[in-house]
């Protein structure tokens, strides 16, 4: 089967995106890997890199990623430290990208941006 977008694949061009939501575990699938395999049809040179709390994800193993990084999730008290490592993650690299799919951590965010200090 042939998608839509892989007649107009830009090969060549070759940015690190970092997918969050791998998880494929007990009938519960996140978004990540379904992204991962999109843009890897529009970009096939693409570096792309699974990013989950555990190695558990069943979605790290997908032969889409070139690379997995697991991070460790320890609830609001650690929610700063999180969102720090993606920043400096995407600092190293000012053409990668971050693209968070899992609803966690849209609360994450909101436990930061409640904290007036942070």
């Amino acid at each position: 089967m042939t998608l839509p977008c892989e007649e107009d694949a830009t090969p060549g061009l070759r940015p690190t995106v970092y997918i969050s939501g791998t998880a494929m575990n007990d009938g519960n699938c996140m978004p990540g890997v379904g992204c991962a395999r999109a843009i890897r049809a529009r970009f096939p040179d693409a570096r792309l890199v699974g990013v989950d709390f555990s190695e558990e994800a069943g979605g790290l193993i997908d032969a889409v990623f070139d690379d997995v990084l697991v991070i460790g999730f320890g609830g609001c008290s650690l929610v700063s430290d999180h969102w720090r490592d993606i920043i400096n993650l995407l600092q190293d690299d000012p053409t990668a990208l971050y693209l968070p799919t899992m609803d966690i951590e849209v609360e994450l965010l909101a436990c930061l941006l409640s904290e007036p200090d942070q």
